[in-house]
């Protein structure tokens, strides 16, 4: 889908890709040789190595497969911090167990506060799969996120629909709008993957009080920015709008 937007007064082609494996590199190579400061990828796989060369460049969210609709009271025990007490486990992960990263996840399910799932979703299997997923995500702190076969995880914003803290795993994935929209660094836990051994200490040694601000925020841009279409849009435009004159 491509589109046409205003930043500032001044008028950018946006081409949103949302292929999992991004924009092919021929097109990337040929508007990097044109160099068209008002062409814009907004690319739900965008890699680092790229957009460091065209920096107006933008991330997209995954899309919202199978969100959930936190509950008034779900949404207040966040908002007062009762939730921090409220969710018995660390971690959690639902899914297929095949890359590396997540191998070493699952390795640090204890059966208690950290829980590790595999799950291959199929036609017969979905809605249990997507039970399982959100019943795990509202009893955690954080959920393992990590990447599969693309650099995002689509379980990125189904689980901030859930009110839990994603924790990343996606070397050189460019994380959705610009930073100076959103400090994802500030509101997600990143991991290099080669780290990903080191999740559980990570985890625990973040204080109940921080962890309430990072889920409060979660919320927030879930809903602002990550639940429908327009949000996303909005997130764009928005993002135009705040990049220094020099990026646009």
């Amino acid at each position: 889908m491509n589109s046409t937007v205003m930043s500032s007064s001044r008028a950018k082609f946006v081409l949103f890709e949302c292929r999992g494996h991004g924009p092919k590199p021929h097109f990337v190579q040929d508007r990097l040789l044109y160099n068209n400061s008002k062409v814009v990828f907004a690319s739900v796989s965008a890699n680092v190595r790229y957009s460091n060369r065209q920096p107006q460049d933008l991330g997209l969210p995954p899309p919202v497969q199978h969100p959930y609709e936190l509950s008034n009271e779900q949404l207040r025990d966040i908002e007062s911090c009762a939730a921090e007490a409220n969710r018995t486990k660390l971690l959690t992960y639902t899914g297929q167990l095949r890359t590396p990263v997540r191998q070493e996840l699952a390795k640090l399910d204890n059966d208690k506060d950290i829980i590790v799932r595999r799950m291959w979703l199929t036609p017969n299997n979905t809605a249990m799969g997507t039970r399982l997923l959100h019943s795990l995500a509202l009893e955690s702190s954080f959920s393992a996120t990590p990447k599969g076969d693309n650099l995002f995880s689509y379980r990125f914003v189904e689980v901030m629909s859930c009110g839990s803290i994603p924790v990343v795993h996606a070397d050189n994935w460019v994380y959705p709008f610009a930073p100076q929209l959103i400090n994802w660094s500030s509101i997600v836990v990143i991991l290099p993957e080669s780290r990903a051994n080191e999740t559980a200490d990570v985890l625990r040694s973040i204080p109940l009080e921080e962890r309430c601000r990072m889920r409060r925020r979660v919320v927030e841009i879930y809903d602002r920015y990550l639940k429908t279409g327009e949000g996303t849009v909005n997130g764009i435009v928005e993002s135009l709008e705040r990049l220094p004159p020099d990026r646009v």
